[in-house]
């Protein structure tokens, strides 16, 4: 369905530009087959919903990866940095073992609780994870 009422029309638009990217906030894991449709796909997102090993093993190093981590870390009561760098280091390894291309994006972001510091160290995660993978 998704390619019958969405991709075959939106394909005739991103057809019309250089390089694109798809998805936002949807599962895309199961699509890659007809997202690879789009002759000048070169990013697909992969939501917190996706199964992200489902996806770096059917995306590999054909497409940049957009990974986008659940924003529910920050939401939780009690700010748990080891368990934030497990699933971040989880997903990237598996990405990794793939030899996925990857960005890493934290979005959609409603609340931190009255403690911006959580993004900081959000963000020090974050690198700290990656550059282990470099």
């Amino acid at each position: 369905m998704h390619k019958e009422f969405a991709l075959n029309y939106e394909k005739k638009w991103l057809e019309k530009f250089g390089l694109t990217y798809y998805g936002c906030c949807e599962p895309l894991h199961n699509k890659i087959g007809i997202l690879e449709e789009i002759e000048n796909l070169r990013k697909i997102s992969i939501s917190p919903r996706a199964d992200v090993k489902v996806a770096a093993e059917k995306i590999k190093n054909r497409y940049v990866i957009s990974y986008k981590p659940n924003p529910a870390v920050f939401a939780v009561d009690n700010w748990d940095r080891n368990f934030v760098k497990n699933e971040l280091r989880k997903a990237i390894e598996i990405m990794k073992e793939n030899g996925c291309i990857v960005e890493v994006i934290m979005k959609d972001i409603s609340t931190i609780r009255y403690k911006p510091q959580r993004l900081k160290d959000w963000t020090k995660i974050a690198m700290e994870v990656v550059h282990q993978f470099n």
